[in-house]
């Protein structure tokens, strides 16, 4: 842009605002998933309002929203309606700057479902519960996608206060019509955070079991898998040391779980316990009375 003025004098220059782009953030979504569109402006005052029309090609509308300029950038997320079947466009108008844009098109492919999801042990068998640290692997069957497209796979942690965590991510091809991640992981000091049962009783909190469950994406297109619990093995050793003496053997132990569920073992020979698997969070053990030592 070029201005002239003189020695002396204010010059005052007028700068146009401007929309600078206003695109999808992807270039193709599947029908029913959800994708990013973004408003590029110039010279926009923050607050300004910012009104988007989504139309399909053939110049049907499916949504309109209103909302704001922010340091230049308007961005929100879209979830494509499951029966849409043309191409996807908006148009972007600041009425305040008379300003508008047509967004580029977007391209919107059939839609998919990810079904039949399961865990399986190294050796191919059925998992009910995935124990803390052991190896284990996730299938799930893909409809409405060719073999060799791209899948997110991911394996979603349950934490027992319901917030959720990633506790491992891989991209994956499809092949005859199915996925697998493998999962290596550990919930590990994890339950610390669980507190104690009186703790909860006295907040009339109750235990939640930690769960996994398997989260794809593909094309935009989100599926959860069903949840599965997690488990932890307990084993109780009982030996002789300073200050106790043995025998051990015979004697109860009674062991109470974050639940408040009760369970009795008996010490054998060799003085170990082993309780099994279990639910992550904090025990209480009521040991035996031990003799001293002499």
């Amino acid at each position: 842009m070029k201005s002239t003025g003189k020695t002396g004098e204010l010059l005052q220059i007028k700068v146009p605002s401007m929309i600078l782009a206003a695109a999808w953030t992807e270039p193709r979504i599947a029908a029913g998933g959800e994708v990013t569109l973004e408003v590029c402006t110039h010279l926009v005052a923050d607050g300004s309002p910012v009104k988007l029309e989504i139309k399909t090609v053939g110049g049907k509308t499916i949504g309109t929203f209103d909302g704001k300029v922010y340091a230049d950038l308007h961005r929100r997320k879209f979830l494509v309606p499951k029966d849409t079947e043309e191409d996807l466009v908006y148009q972007a108008k600041l009425s305040e700057h008379k300003l508008e844009k047509v967004s580029n098109r977007l391209v919107v492919i059939p839609g998919l479902a990810i079904t039949d999801t399961k865990w399986l042990d190294p050796d191919g068998k059925e998992l009910k519960a995935l124990q803390d640290g052991k190896p284990a692997k996730a299938t799930a069957k893909i409809q409405g996608r060719p073999d060799d497209a791209e899948v997110d796979l991911s394996a979603m942690l349950t934490e027992t206060d319901g917030s959720e965590a990633m506790i491992q991510k891989a991209r994956v091809k499809i092949k005859d019509k199915s996925v697998t991640l493998k999962l290596k992981w550990a919930y590990g000091d994890k339950s610390k955070q669980v507190p104690l049962r009186p703790e909860r009783d006295r907040h009339a909190e109750t235990y939640q079991e930690p769960t996994i469950h398997l989260k794809a994406i593909c094309d935009g297109v989100v599926a959860l898998g069903p949840k599965i619990p997690v488990t932890q093995e307990m084993v109780l050793k009982y030996q002789s040391g300073e200050g106790i003496a043995g025998p051990f053997e015979g004697k109860k132990v009674t062991v109470i779980a974050p639940d408040g569920k009760k369970s009795e073992h008996t010490i054998p020979a060799d003085g170990v316990v082993k309780v099994g698997e279990t639910k992550p969070g904090h025990y209480e053990i009521e040991h035996p009375k031990m003799d001293e030592a002499k």
